[in-house]
């Protein structure tokens, strides 16, 4: 998390923020770490994943945390039709991982560029009459579950450090329900 202002703005340009804290995390550590800091620092927490929203989800004046660092498929299990993906993907970005694994997402809408966070969290749909929304697709989700400033945390610049204290968190990432990627196409 670097001090010092950072301008950010949505892909529409509709929405658009000064962040007096700026993160864009690479490591699970930096996200655990991260949140506490900021707010044992005083600041409201925002997160961004791509920043498809047209209203301002995102802005703040606070501390802003970018998830496009967090990117990829974690771990797949085909036999169970479960992939756990980076909080941080763009849809676009995980069809081609996921069809290497032999995969592929039950659903998608017409656009590709939200991250999958986001696309969760705002109830973005997919196509198809009976088909849910991409929420719908979600099995498991792994928070960062609390914020505390009691000692285990410590600001330092420019990057977070964790003080081991024992205490184990989890991590970003979303659980989806995936199908084989083959459709009888050669």
């Amino acid at each position: 998390m670097t001090r010092g202002f950072r301008d950010w703005r949505n892909w529409s340009g509709s929405a658009e923020c000064r962040a007096a804290f700026f993160a864009p995390p690479t490591t699970e550590a930096q996200v655990v770490v991260g949140v506490p800091a900021a707010a044992c620092a005083g600041q409201p927490v925002r997160v961004a994943a791509a920043g498809h929203s047209f209203v301002p989800l995102c802005a703040t004046e606070g501390a802003l945390l970018t998830l496009t660092g967090l990117v990829g498929v974690v771990s797949a299990d085909p036999a169970a039709g479960l992939a756990t993906v980076w909080a941080g993907s763009t849809i676009q970005q995980l069809g081609p991982r996921l069809r290497a694994l032999g995969l592929a997402m039950v659903n998608m809408g017409d656009i590709d560029r939200q991250g999958i966070a986001g696309a969760v969290s705002t109830g973005t749909h997919g196509t198809g009459r009976a088909l849910g929304s991409i929420s719908t697709q979600v099995d498991g989700l792994r928070l960062v579950p609390r914020v505390t400033c009691a000692p285990g945390y410590e600001w330092s610049e420019p990057s977070w450090r964790a003080v081991d204290d024992g205490r184990a968190q989890p991590v970003p990432e979303v659980d989806l329900h995936v199908v084989a990627y083959d459709f009888g196409i050669k």
